[in-house]
């Protein structure tokens, strides 16, 4: 698997990349990782759940500098030569001079068909993850688990024999997400026992601090609303996010109940007990969406504006660029119970949490493993 993570662009493509890993390991399938060595690359996390990683160089710190969150054509750090040349070198490493890989598979926006077109000998099959339709493929199968996308978006950008599959149908989430019960979709519009449980994730990496804004947000209802005052947050911290010791600070100055996680390995679980999210506009909105929970987002970059915009339309979620505009928002869900099921029974009906194995059927049932 070629993806990457960094203190830039998040966790995202490694974390769906894990969890498409580890459906295939239960069929028997041996996957490495191929991650550039940016800051925040999540070696170390990936080796944890039992996958090799090979390390491409680390790039110089220019050529750092000029990568653009808003401009995904600079997430490789360098030219696309280069980036396949180190790649065609590592597989080389990994599998002798001449052995090629059953399955490669592309999680980056900065890949398209030029860069695997050099790769094109050193592979059988290849399986590109995509959410943009702005770029040309060769891929043998290519999923885009954007909510509403279409297969037509990618008829002039992939082979004619491709296979496409598109939605949040096929959405890559652990299989956690569909074994734990919804609670927030049995809301009684009537009760009003507390306290609501709020869950703040915004990414592997928050480079704006957002998490910071969302609890001073809270705070803030807390302090002149005392019907929320018992409000309890569990807060998880992404293994990138450099701004622990802010969060801390602004934690031990407010009166909320906050639970603080870091390397969550039941994320789920945490959602599941939860009446509210706040996170960010990336790949965890299916997460919460299968779960129920209805969500305020937050936009990080143009290409999460399409989901958010979506998801606004079918109300599974709420938008927020500002604290004011959270505070805003949290206080109205928080009041307004049948706001929160109605959101959640919209949240629901996006994502139904088989993505992974519909995903993994796709691929066994087209690609002969060697």
């Amino acid at each position: 698997m070629r993806a990457d993570a960094s203190d830039f662009m998040g966790s995202g493509h490694i974390m769906r990349c894990l969890t498409l890993a580890e459906a295939l390991a239960k069929k028997n399938v041996q996957t490495t990782f191929i991650c550039r060595d940016w800051p925040g690359h999540m070696q170390e996390q990936i080796e944890a759940r039992g996958f090799p990683v090979v390390l491409l160089p680390s790039l110089p710190l220019q050529a750092k500098q000029q990568i653009e969150l808003s401009d995904d054509t600079t997430w490789l750090g360098c030219d696309f030569d280069t980036d396949a040349q180190q790649t065609i070198n590592a597989l080389k490493t990994m599998y002798s001079e001449h052995a090629c890989v059953d399955l490669l598979v592309v999680d980056h926006y900065g890949i398209d068909i030029r860069w695997e077109s050099l790769l094109q000998k050193y592979y059988r099959q290849l399986f590109v993850i995509d959410d943009l339709a702005n770029k040309s493929h060769i891929c043998d199968v290519l999923l885009d688990q954007t909510f509403q996308r279409q297969s037509n978006d990618y008829h002039e950008l992939v082979p004619k024999d491709s296979r496409i599959l598109c939605g949040t149908k096929y959405a890559l989430l652990k299989e956690t997400f569909t074994q734990l019960p919804v609670n927030v979709i049995n809301i009684d519009t009537t009760s009003t026992v507390e306290p609501l449980r709020i869950f703040i994730f915004l990414g592997g990496s928050d480079p704006l601090n957002k998490t910071a804004e969302a609890i001073t947000a809270i705070t803030a209802i807390t302090s002149i609303d005392d019907t929320n005052a018992g409000i309890h947050i569990d807060l998880v911290l992404g293994a990138q996010n450099k701004h622990a010791d802010a969060i801390s600070k602004i934690i031990k100055n407010s009166l909320l109940k906050i639970q603080v996680y870091r390397n969550v390995e039941n994320m789920a679980e945490l959602m599941s007990h939860s009446d509210i999210a706040i996170g960010a506009a990336g790949t965890s909105s299916w997460e919460r969406c299968c779960l129920g929970l209805p969500s305020l987002v937050f936009v990080y970059a143009d290409n999460q504006s399409m989901i958010s915009e979506q998801l606004l339309q079918a109300n599974a979620v709420k938008i927020w660029k500002t604290a004011e505009e959270l505070n805003q928002q949290v206080q109205l869900l928080l009041n307004d119970a049948s706001l929160r099921k109605e959101m959640s029974l919209a949240a629901k009906k996006v994502c139904d949490g088989k993505g992974t194995e519909r995903v993994v059927n796709a691929l066994l049932s087209l690609i002969t493993f060697k």
